[in-house]
């Protein structure tokens, strides 16, 4: 035999070392279950409680233990036996009606049904979809009150009767939010309307909580309407009436967006209130009032909504500008052109004018004849029989008003002055208009010898 150098045999050892430290130490996840045997002791220092151990048992030395625990006999299936075994190993002690839950739960999750039997006893069958026959064939209890339901995940059936839904509504919702086991089923009686649930017992506690809460009445579910007045003390009630009921009607109209179309503007996270209002606004143009007839949690809205549009409008002092050169009649026509571009219609005594109304409005103050303030002295200078007398003004000396858009112009005749009601860019202009025209004419003094 050759001898190894000594190099090789250190590398040898350093390479089988990690191997013999894995073959020594069991693999993560599967803990050495030698020794280890089904058992249900009771716990030292904790009366009451036990200690339930179920390494991978077969499903017969669990029934054994669970037979002892519940105190009541087992029929048992000739199918049960060639079920798969049973692993429950809880880390603490459990009381022993908390270790016949687990142990049911257990069962049924492994496909072992528990069906009440007679004189107290417990059908164990096994669910095997290879079996064509229904575990259910033995026959199982139906109970009619929740009380008589027994305890733990028994299988049973539940005659639930229904108050308002019919019962294929009722099937459809259940289904929806109760996951059914292969094995249950609900079926639907039509008279009188009920279901006919076939599930353990914890799925049908389950479904038995739900039906108070969708089973109601749907005239308890409609909102209450009410009317109510509002009263309007600045503005129309005709105009607030009308503006309200406008975007109530245009967002109730409003096609739905399409998915994936960007969102309207707004407050992040809060809908738009008046999307989900129904409601009619009538005026009350007499007592200048809303009826508004809406539900009770939609009033309070509204009611914002008319006292933001019932505000006082805040008046702007108007603008007088007394002339010094012109008469107010012979400026008038000129402001009324000025403040007319851009406005399609101006009012003026008399109703509604077009767009020409500076020279309608010019051509009336040259058919009355001029100005003269105070009366006017007749028959000066005549040889006739008459004397002479102080006769009353022939002129109407009354102030002409003309309404271009949102400005009213006054021209006070009597007083030579232009009054301004209306925006402040309207003041600016008839402002700068005025100081252009009301200037002193260029005089020539003239002086002559006869």
């Amino acid at each position: 035999m050759i001898p190894m150098p000594f190099q090789t045999r250190a590398v040898m050892k350093s390479a089988l070392l990690p191997l013999l430290l894995l073959l020594a130490v069991p693999a993560y996840g599967e803990p050495d279950q030698k020794g280890l045997q089904p058992s249900v002791e009771p716990v030292e220092g904790a009366p009451g409680k036990v200690m339930i151990q179920f390494p991978n048992t077969a499903v017969s030395d669990v029934l054994d233990i669970y037979e002892r625990l519940i105190g009541k006999p087992l029929v048992r299936d000739s199918q049960v036996y060639r079920g798969p075994s049973i692993t429950l190993m809880p880390p603490a002690p459990v009381t022993r009606e908390e270790a016949c839950r687990l142990i049911e739960s257990a069962l049924l999750i492994n496909g072992y049904l528990l069906l009440p039997g007679p004189e107290g006893s417990i059908k164990v069958v096994l669910n095997d979809p290879r079996n064509r026959q229904n575990p259910l064939r033995e026959g199982i209890s139906i109970y009619t009150t929740p009380s008589e339901l027994p305890e733990g995940d028994a299988i049973a059936a539940f005659f639930l009767p229904l108050d308002h839904l019919s019962p294929d509504d009722a099937k459809a919702l259940f289904e929806t939010h109760v996951q059914l086991n292969s094995y249950g089923r609900i079926t639907p009686i039509q008279a009188p309307p009920a279901l006919l649930i076939t599930e353990n017992v914890s799925l049908i506690r389950q479904i038995i909580k739900l039906k108070p809460l969708v089973d109601v009445n749907p005239s308890d579910t409609r909102k209450s309407v009410i009317t109510e007045m509002i009263e309007i003390q600045h503005a129309d009630a005709a105009s607030v009436a009308d503006i309200i009921q406008t975007m109530l009607d245009s967002r109730t109209a409003a096609p739905k967006p399409r998915p994936g179309a960007p969102r309207r503007p707004g407050t992040p996270g809060q809908p738009d209130p008046l999307l989900s209002i129904n409601a009619q606004v009538v005026a009350d143009t007499r007592m200048n009032r809303l009826v508004v007839i809406a539900q009770p949690e939609d009033i309070g809205y509204i009611r914002g909504l008319v006292t933001e549009l019932d505000q006082p409008v805040v008046l702007t002092p108007p603008m007088e500008r007394p002339l010094k050169y012109v008469t107010a009649e012979d400026i008038l026509p000129v402001l009324v052109s000025v403040l007319t571009e851009g406005d399609e219609t101006t009012a003026g005594q008399g109703g509604a004018r077009p767009r020409n109304a500076a020279a309608q409005v010019a051509s009336r103050v040259r058919s009355r004849g001029g100005t003269t303030r105070g009366g006017t002295f007749t028959n000066a200078g005549r040889t006739d029989a008459q004397p002479d007398q102080l006769t009353d003004p022939a002129e109407d000396n009354a102030p002409l008003t003309v309404t271009v858009g949102k400005t009213r112009i006054i021209a006070d005749r009597q007083a030579n002055t232009i009054l301004v009601v209306g925006p402040r860019e309207s003041y600016a202009k008839v402002a700068t208009m005025i100081d252009r025209l009301d200037r002193k004419p260029p005089q020539v003094y003239l002086a002559t010898i006869i």
